[in-house]
């Protein structure tokens, strides 16, 4: 799938597996979303004992309409108080690019961090179009750029 190339110094082997391990999830669930839905809420993809694992924002009431921004900051307010286990995270939003008032196109953005390196934070962005029947068709490369820590501050 994708891998990413270092930004800022060189992370261990370990670190390097985990950071593409939530990576491609994050870029696989969000592709499958976007197959099958117009955008999607934000979610987190990430590495607890050896394992990958989803969250997303729920809300008790069936007929409430979640916010993408007020999704985005519940995970990051509960990813901040994980436990130990949990070494690498992505989290994962549909956004819309643009270069100062034009846009230019939408993109899944994902937000990586890994507990042992803080040197180490990457936002990346995989642009997508959609077809004429709807479907989204990734682009080949990741734009990437140093991330905001968020998680592990």
């Amino acid at each position: 799938m994708v891998g990413m190339e270092p930004i800022t110094g060189t992370p261990t082997q370990t670190i390097r597996t985990e950071m593409d391990a939530v990576l491609n999830e994050g870029v696989r669930v969000a592709a499958d979303y976007l197959a099958r839905f117009d955008t999607f809420i934000p979610f987190a993809i990430r590495y607890r004992d050896g394992q990958l694992e989803q969250l997303e924002v729920s809300t008790t009431d069936a007929s409430a309409e979640v916010r993408s921004q007020d999704a985005y900051d519940a995970l990051v307010a509960g990813l901040a108080d994980q436990d130990d286990d949990v070494h690498a995270l992505a989290i994962v939003t549909d956004v819309l690019v643009s270069k100062g008032d034009e846009a230019q196109g939408d993109a899944i953005r994902i937000e990586l961090e890994h507990r042992d390196s803080a040197a180490w934070v990457v936002e990346a962005f995989a642009a997508y179009e959609r077809d004429e029947s709807g479907r989204p068709t990734l682009a080949d490369e990741l734009v990437t750029s140093d991330g905001t820590r968020r998680i592990w501050v």
